[in-house]
């Protein structure tokens, strides 16, 4: 919140004053220190991920990044923290999916691009082009090269998948 860093600059001048607040001015008053300490969060990495998933839009675009933050900081065990970032960014682009690619980068502050949910995106839309070039008639080896993809992933992919009759259509 806004007023936070407002608040933590009135009782860091006049840390006395916390005390007027309550009504209660103990002896020792005078000495009284204000620090303020970051609280981190003792739920596991999991649970907060289940959380981003029921989170409302306001509330999710804050802790998705706070998240993130906490996954390049901290060991994460077992889970590897790329996975992980990915996790939040599918959650982020399901639950934005109104904003563009670039209002949801600023909003988590990372490269979309580099996460496994566009990488796959990317490699889906490029075996469609190539399923629809191939059937406009174009050679397997013009097609790789227009989709930048391999010839044996445009075989494997696209040609080996299709249906009989959509095999006979581009041989």
């Amino acid at each position: 919140m806004k007023r936070d860093s407002i608040y933590y600059q009135i009782f860091k001048r006049f840390p006395a004053l916390i005390f007027e607040l309550v009504d209660d001015r103990p002896q020792h008053a005078q000495n009284y220190r204000f620090e303020s300490v970051e609280v981190t969060n003792t739920l596991p990495i999991g649970i907060n991920l289940m959380q981003l998933t029921i989170a409302s839009e306001k509330a999710m675009a804050s802790q998705a990044k706070q998240l993130i933050e906490r996954v390049q900081l901290e060991s994460t065990g077992t889970l590897p923290k790329n996975e992980i970032i990915d996790i939040i960014t599918t959650i982020a682009v399901y639950k934005f999916s109104s904003l563009s690619r670039e209002e949801v980068e600023a909003m988590l502050g990372l490269n979309i691009e580099e996460t496994r949910i566009y990488k796959d995106l990317e490699r889906q839309t490029k075996l469609k082009a190539a399923a629809r070039l191939l059937r406009m008639g174009y050679s397997i080896l013009e097609v790789a090269k227009a989709v930048d993809l391999s010839v044996e992933e445009i075989t494997t992919e696209v040609v080996n998948s299709q249906t009989p009759t959509e095999q006979d259509r581009t041989e």
